[in-house]
């Protein structure tokens, strides 16, 4: 039968007038209420076939109403549908008053203003939220969670009702127990397309991700915290957005939650200060390091389960309390948390003034007390971090460094006063365990693995090793490594270093001899540093594995790695060796564990033949233990146009990332003057720069150079200037480009061997050419040339004592000589203006030639 009655209950007079006026026709009793309360009382009185509610009204609101007209006898039966549009009002009483039949679903989802859909969309799971609607058998749940998240995503506090407050988490806990997917998982983004992605972002994201970027930000918002907040460039507005908020996600994730205006974003920390940015409202994430869907999908479901809490520590007034400064691997740790962690305890006033350094339990590999005598130092579970936030109105900022922001020599300063610090303060169980290894020489530092990326035959193999060097080397004392402890560990840490030990004691087995050993399997790293203070070589994984013993002290040695592993780590300078002495077993040695396609490439195990093994480390090792006085510092000169610029890379490799690139001109050698010389003898000084620019900096060394034949150089190097000329709008020929008056075109190797880039164009003369001649016999230790790339990198690879294998790949500039290009008169131009550098390149080839003893 028609409906006759119809309750409809809004808060605006002008959508009752509205929906009257389209009803006007109904045959049919309109009904109207503009308050809860209102509409609970003409309920019960009248009786009405149907409820329309608005949800959000003043007073009791729909969601209140909705619960207090269930729990009635009088009027539970009364179905109540939630509409938010005017639109939707009108239309759906109207069709509801004119059928046949009460055809009435309990959940009709509102069609909520562009932004509120969009995120609905986005955040929430279709399918689940229907399921939940049937499971609960109450759809006022789910509406009221769905808004509920969107008023506190977008800080409309004010529209939060009681019932807003606690469904999100009773949803939460219902889908938990249902095995319901609530959530839709986040999307990770580019920078690139992220503004077509993000609906209510119409600034330039640039400021923001230059910010996040900065190397200095974990240090500016501690020092911006002490005034009661901080602030990052918003991408919603012209303004900035302001934090004091931070939500600890369990285990090991602090969520800082800045606001502008209705718009709100998180800044996720989990190595680092800045580690992704995070879009609540349309659910993807701006990755710029280290995070996943996983680590987002943890903080939305901190969200949702604490709501309520959530909710009135965003509404409160909260008070910076400090820093939280740990990871939960020591390589971690050291790489992205320490450099920060230094540098900001650098800084007195800030130290001196910060409430308080947390590392989370577990997470600890250093003490701050110890190393910056800090008494204000906590080591607290993430559960006591999130209580003491959300529980006390406190917030925290995470601080760390995204490796690839902190320079080699930030590493450098740092770690040498951790070494300092450490080796200043040994602790009993330290110096017992360096005791026992007094008289033995040399100490071998051995470091096996029980977990993941290990060396398959590391039992057999390191045993057959130690086997054989004890008879070279009767007094051998052994320092076996593995897994680091934390200074407070959990089970699993325990657990984990019992696994090294066991591989330890299954080592010890297999000896033919009796060996003098200490275990440093399970210490902490302070401990690790005392005691590898005194060995004199390592072997061991080239990753984490030789973090102490490599990085951290210095010292010389031998790694090993997976082939895949390799080609990523050293690519891109993963892992800090500081000692030139560091030799990294070749791929040629390497079988990975077959099918491996499905296993990331830090986690594949391989397999080393363990006699070519210690063939590798027989031949290298006398030299390696006599080697005493640093080599010079070194200079590679890499002339433009000269050399495929892929040469970078693999020189990058070689050097296992010890390499200093300084660009083009004699300015930038003369700013080395401000590094240490035992450091720079450790680098390789890379850059266009001319000979003699370190004798002006007073940092004297060897040069290396690679050379190509000057025609097709300089005609390459004519050529691109014509280019670029066009792309400015002029037209110039070659033969312009050569009387225009560059120097890079008039005998460019002449003018920067011998230092004559002062000298006029068109007047290099021949003493600049015996100059340079005379330099490049007297001051060079390699020369490469182009045109001979086999011997060339032959050469390179004898003279640096680098792996061959790395060059394998690398081909010539790519660039031949077509005489068919250039007329005559340009040919003639480019023979006159480099006829100091023909035979210059002459001169040189002599010298190579002499070296490879042809």
């Amino acid at each position: 039968m028609p409906l006759e009655k119809i309750l409809l209950c809004d808060e605006s007079p002008a959508d009752l007038a509205y929906v009257a006026q389209v009803l006007g026709g109904a045959d049919c009793l309109l009904l109207t209420a503009y308050t809860g309360e209102e509409a609970i009382r003409i309920a019960k009185a009248e009786q009405p076939d149907i409820i329309f509610m608005e949800s959000a009204m003043p007073g009791l609101d729909g969601y209140a109403s909705y619960r207090s007209l269930g729990e009635d006898l009088a009027t539970r039966h009364i179905p109540i549908i939630f509409i938010n549009s005017k639109q939707q009002k009108a239309a759906r009483i109207y069709q509801e008053s004119l059928s046949a039949s009460q055809r009435l679903r309990l959940l009709e989802w509102p069609q909520y203003e562009p932004a509120q859909q969009l995120f609905q969309d986005a955040f929430f799971a279709p399918s689940g939220l229907a399921a939940l609607a049937e499971q609960a058998n109450s759809p006022v749940l789910v509406l009221a969670a769905l808004e509920a998240a969107y008023y506190y995503f977008s800080n409309q506090y004010g529209r939060l009702s009681d019932l807003h407050l606690t469904a999100p988490s009773e949803l939460w806990m219902l889908a938990q127990t249902a095995s319901i997917a609530l959530l839709q998982e986040p999307k990770k983004i580019h920078p690139t397309v992220l503004p077509t992605l993000l609906s209510g972002i119409p600034c330039d994201l640039q400021p923001l991700l230059a910010a996040c970027k900065d190397p200095q930000l974990g240090s500016r918002l501690v020092n911006e915290a002490f005034d009661g907040a901080v602030s990052l460039p918003s991408p919603f507005s012209p303004n900035r957005a302001y934090c004091q908020e931070s939500y600890e996600v369990a285990p090991d994730l602090n969520c800082l939650r800045f606001t502008d205006g209705k718009q709100v974003f998180f800044l996720v920390q989990l190595l680092s200060t800045a580690d992704a940015l995070y879009f609540p409202v349309d659910n993807v994430f701006l990755v710029l390091a280290h995070i996943n869907e996983s680590h987002v999908k943890r903080l939305q479901e901190k969200l949702m389960k604490d709501f309520a809490k959530n909710v009135a520590y965003a509404t409160s007034s909260n008070t910076f309390a400090g820093v939280i400064a740990s990871h939960s691997r020591p390589s971690h740790f050291y790489y992205d948390v320490w450099p920060a962690l230094f540098e900001l305890a650098k800084e007195a006033p800030v130290l001196e003034n910060l409430p308080t350094i947390i590392m989370r339990k577990d997470h600890d590999f250093n003490d701050p007390s110890l190393l910056f005598s800090y008494d204000k130092y906590q080591v607290l579970d993430s559960a006591e971090i999130g209580q003491i936030a959300c529980g006390e109105n406190k917030w925290f900022t995470h601080i760390g460094r995204h490796q690839h922001l902190s320079s080699r020599f930030a590493y450098e300063l740092a770690d040498h006063y951790l070494l300092d610090t450490v080796l200043q303060a040994p602790d009993d169980k330290a110096l017992a365990k360096t005791a026992s290894l007094t008289g033995c020489y040399p100490i071998v530092w051995l470091g096996v693995e029980g977990q993941k990326r290990c060396w398959l035959e590391q039992v057999e193999g390191y045993a057959y090793i130690l086997n054989q060097l004890s008879l070279t080397y009767p007094n051998l004392g052994v320092i076996f490594d593995g897994w680091t402890m934390p200074f407070t560990p959990s089970e699993a840490s325990l657990s984990e270093a019992e696994k090294d030990h066991q591989v330890v004691q299954n080592i010890l087995k297999q000896l033919t001899f009796e060996p003098r050993y200490v275990s440093v399997v399970g210490e902490t790293s302070n401990t690790k540093l005392v005691v590898g203070h005194k060995a004199d070589f390592f072997i061991s994984n080239f990753a984490t594995g030789s973090l102490h013993i490599s990085r951290l002290l210095a010292k010389p040695g031998f790694g090993h790695l997976s082939r895949t592993f390799s080609e990523v780590a050293l690519r891109y300078a993963m892992h800090i060796h500081p000692n030139p002495h560091v030799y990294l077993l070749p791929q040629g040695y390497i079988s990975d564990l077959a099918d491996h396609a499905d296993i990331r490439h830090d986690y594949l195990s391989y397999s080393i033949d363990k006699k070519s093994f210690y063939q590798f480390i027989a031949e290298r090792l006398p030299t390696l233990l006599a080697t005493g006085q640093q080599p010079a510092i070194r200079y590679f000169i890499e002339p433009s146009y000269s050399v495929t610029y892929d040469l970078r890379l693999h020189v990058k490799m070689a050097t296992q990332g010890n390499v200093f690139p300084v660009g083009a001109g004699e300015d930038k050698v003369l700013e080395l003057r401000q590094y240490p010389v035992d450091y720079l003898q450790r680098q390789l000084i890379y850059g266009t720069f001319p000979f003699g620019s370190a004798e002006k900096a007073g940092l004297p060394g060897d040069y290396l150079i690679w050379l190509r034949a000057p025609l097709p150089r300089v005609c390459y190097h004519a050529r691109e200037l014509t280019l670029m000329a066009a792309h400015q709008g002029q037209t110039l020929t070659i033969s312009d480009v050569f009387k225009v008056g560059h120097k890079v075109l008039d005998n460019y190797f002449t003018r920067m061997l011998s230092g004559g880039f002062a000298v006029a164009f068109g007047q290099c003369t021949e003493e600049l050419l015996a100059i340079a001649i005379g330099n490049l016999q007297n001051h060079f230790i390699y020369i490469g040339i182009n045109e001979k790339p086999t011997e060339s990198y032959d050469l390179l690879c004898q003279v640096m004592d680098w792996d061959r294998t790395l060059f394998a790949t690398l081909t010539p500039i790519r660039y031949e000589l077509n005489s068919s290009d250039f007329s005559d008169e340009e040919l003639h131009l480019a023979k006159t203006m480099n006829s100091f550098d023909l035979r210059l390149y002459e001169a040189a080839l002599e010298w190579f030639n002499n070296k490879l003893g042809h």
